[in-house]
């Protein structure tokens, strides 16, 4: 509230049209904290040690092309077991074997879905650590009315439903 003239009680309100478009010399200042604002931070360069884990070796690789797909789709031989089925194609230039997951919603949410990708890829994994994988593509799912049954298996008795499902698979 301010007087006026008159000495009455007027009261302006600040608008953008009422500001100084001069900026002061306090804007002008830098507002980022200084490199020694909090004393507990280290005040030297921190320096990596340069030690990083070695690249990973994949010994399997994943489907990505939609033309793998389409192949696979038609010229793939089908193996199943009591809980798992397979589409295969033998390829000798697929080295290391490709593999694609095929684990839909009627499997259950996205936890138990992506669980139950973890759980075959590692199995598969070992197959190809052991070469027992044949080169190629594979896509794998479970089947439907199976699929309780899966989740509940011990990782022993899915191991040899793995195992199972790559013996059934031709190696040319």
């Amino acid at each position: 509230m301010y007087l006026d003239q008159t000495g009455f009680i007027e009261e302006r309100r600040r608008s953008e049209a009422n500001l100084s478009t001069k900026s002061t010399s306090s804007c002008e200042e830098a507002r980022f904290p200084s490199s020694n604002e909090y004393s507990r931070w280290p005040r030297r360069a921190e320096i990596t040690s340069g030690k990083r884990p070695g690249s990973s070796f994949r010994l399997i690789h994943r489907i990505r092309t939609a033309h793998e797909f389409s192949r696979l789709d038609a010229e793939g031989i089908q193996v199943r077991t009591d809980v798992l089925w397979c589409k295969f194609l033998a390829d000798p230039a697929m080295s290391p074997p490709r593999v694609a997951f095929s684990i839909g919603r009627a499997h259950g949410h996205a936890v138990c879905r992506n669980l139950a990708r973890r759980r075959l890829r590692e199995l598969f994994r070992r197959q190809a650590q052991m070469n027992l994988l044949p080169c190629g593509a594979l896509m794998v799912g479970i089947i439907r009315s199976k699929s309780e049954h899966m989740f509940d298996m011990s990782p022993e008795m899915l191991a040899q439903q793995v195992q199972k499902l790559v013996e059934g698979l031709p190696t040319q």
